[in-house]
């Protein structure tokens, strides 16, 4: 019997969103690790399949999930610095605007400086200079200023430096 193994990637993050064996959903995605943006994929199914399929574009658009930031005191007065626990994919950048209140969650590939507003290029340790109660809009940017993900957090006064 023929196994065909079928998988739905989103083609603006490249995630498997879907994936099924025949006309059986696989509802755990879990065991498929993942990186097509290098044309490798891993997965820890064991069958025999005579054919696999990848769809592309068969999913709506995808809000810009979040990265996981600290922010700490900068050196000067009324400075905050952010830790950002995400590494770049190739080509990309973090920027970020500062608001002040927070917008309305863009989708993956939203033009980033229409969704935010004025953006500056951040290096990680450089003093972003805010007051508490600002929000900061830190996005991971593609070289076409399209936005892969994003973070709003509003700064609290122990996070800038007095």
């Amino acid at each position: 019997m023929a196994q065909v193994l079928t998988l739905t990637r989103n083609p603006n993050t490249n995630q498997i969103v879907a994936a099924k064996i025949d006309s059986l959903i696989i509802e755990d995605l879990r065991g498929i690790m993942q990186n097509l943006q290098t044309g490798a994929l891993q997965a820890t199914i064991t069958a025999n399949f005579t054919e696999v399929t990848v769809i592309e574009g068969t999913v709506g658009p995808i809000p810009a999930p979040p990265m996981v930031i600290t922010f700490a005191p900068g050196v000067t007065t009324g400075t905050t610095v952010a830790t950002i626990s995400e590494g770049l994919p190739s080509g990309a950048s973090f920027k970020y605007a500062l608001k002040t209140s927070k917008v309305p969650t863009p989708m993956v590939g939203d033009n980033a400086t229409t969704a935010l507003g004025t953006l500056t290029t951040y290096v990680q340790g450089s003093p972003i200079t805010a007051d508490p109660g600002m929000v900061v809009a830190m996005a991971i940017v593609d070289a076409g200023d399209g936005i892969l993900k994003l973070t709003q957090h509003t700064l609290t006064v122990a996070e800038v430096a007095s």
